[in-house]
């Protein structure tokens, strides 16, 4: 996959590990001032490449590819099921986030229901509103705002460390921790704590790099759970 980095926005994160699971939450705009400019259920398997521009933050974690054993500890909830709706936005940063809704088949450790919302900081956003919110955080006139071109099928898509935003109608296996000030879930050791189903039914999760990525049975990481 080609990556292209943004021209007009430079995201440089440092994040030391605990600082990970708290910044993420820490950076995240509250649920109780529920955005007006959001972009809803975009599936990024579906768009051709050609039409994404990539942004790419580096996150300097402490831990480096956490067993499943550690994740489960960490976790305040775990869950499989299924991604139906995400809404990313931009948050206090000018970065996106996103929460993403998922319909529960499992439910492992916690008290999840049928249907349970995580905060992550990564997304994917129509160009045009990305850049008309971009400029209304950097406190540009509305006037100049106004005058942003449109670009039909043009896309941001925005992750730590290569991270990309999560597919639509794909099945995950997530270990989440839960936010009191902010009253949302978010995931243990950002994309550490998200495995997604891939084609021969097993769970794979994303890594730093080839040696830090973990690909698990169902079963296995049922077996990992404190």
């Amino acid at each position: 996959m080609s990556k292209r980095i943004i021209i007009c926005v430079l995201v440089i994160f440092v994040l030391g590990l605990t600082a990970c699971d708290k910044k993420t939450s820490d950076k995240n705009v509250s649920t109780e001032d529920k955005k007006n400019d959001v972009s809803k259920n975009i599936d990024i398997s579906t768009i051709d490449e050609s039409n994404i521009e990539y942004s790419y933050g580096a996150a300097d974690m402490n831990v480096y590819n956490p067993s499943c054993e550690e994740l489960s500890e960490k976790a305040d909830i775990i869950f499989k099921g299924k991604l139906v709706e995400s809404e990313s936005y931009l948050n206090e940063q000018a970065t996106i986030n996103s929460d993403y809704t998922f319909v529960v088949s499992e439910s492992y450790k916690g008290d999840v229901g049928s249907e349970v919302s995580i905060n992550m900081l990564c997304g994917i956003m129509e160009k045009s509103l990305f850049v008309k919110q971009v400029m209304k955080h950097d406190g540009y006139e509305q006037s100049e705002i106004d005058k942003v071109e449109e670009e039909p099928g043009k896309y941001i898509a925005f992750g730590l460390e290569g991270f990309n935003p999560l597919d639509l109608n794909e099945e995950y296996v997530i270990y989440a921790k839960y936010h009191p000030e902010h009253d949302y879930y978010y995931p243990v050791y950002y994309f550490y704590g998200v495995y997604e189903q891939n084609d021969n039914g097993e769970y794979e999760r994303y890594g730093l790099d080839e040696n830090d990525k973990q690909i698990k049975k169902i079963e296995e990481l049922v077996e990992c759970i404190k």
